[in-house]
C-alpha cells in the first residue's frame, strides 16, 4: 500500500465511521474497508447489510455519496462487495460542495408574500 492510499484509508474509515456506520448499526449493519489502492476504495457490507435487499439503495445514498462527497478527488472509484456502483454515484464529487449551498432563506419567503 502507497502512503497516500493508507492516508486516504484513514480517511475513509473515519468517514464511515461518523456518517456511515451509525445509519447500518441501527439494522445490525455494518461496512468494513477491505482494500484500497490507486484511489480506489472497496468495502464490503457485513452483518445484515450483507443479505439486505435494499444493499443497494443504501450503497447509492449513503455508503458512496459520504466518501465522495467528504474525501472529494482523492476518491478515484468506489466498489461494493456484491453489489454494482453506478458510474452518476461517484460524479457527485464534482457537483458543488453541499454543506456550501444556502438554507432556505427568509428572501425567498419574501418574495412569495
Amino acid at each position: 500500500m502507497q502512503p497516500h492510499d493508507e492516508d486516504l484509508a484513514i480517511r475513509a474509515q473515519g468517514v464511515l465511521n461518523r456518517a456511515v456506520r451509525p445509519l447500518l448499526n441501527i439494522d445490525a449493519g455494518d461496512v468494513e474497508i477491505t482494500d484500497v489502492t490507486d484511489g480506489r476504495i472497496s468495502v464490503s457490507l457485513i452483518g445484515s447489510c450483507g443479505r439486505c435487499m435494499f444493499r443497494a439503495n443504501c450503497v447509492h445514498n449513503v455508503v458512496v455519496p459520504e466518501l465522495v462527497h467528504q474525501l472529494g478527488m482523492a476518491v478515484e472509484d468506489v466498489a461494493v462487495k456484491g453489489v454494482r456502483v453506478r458510474p452518476a454515484a461517484l460524479q457527485f464529487r464534482h457537483d458543488v460542495d453541499r454543506t456550501a449551498l444556502p438554507a432556505a432563506s427568509s428572501q425567498s419567503k419574501d418574495e412569495s408574500a
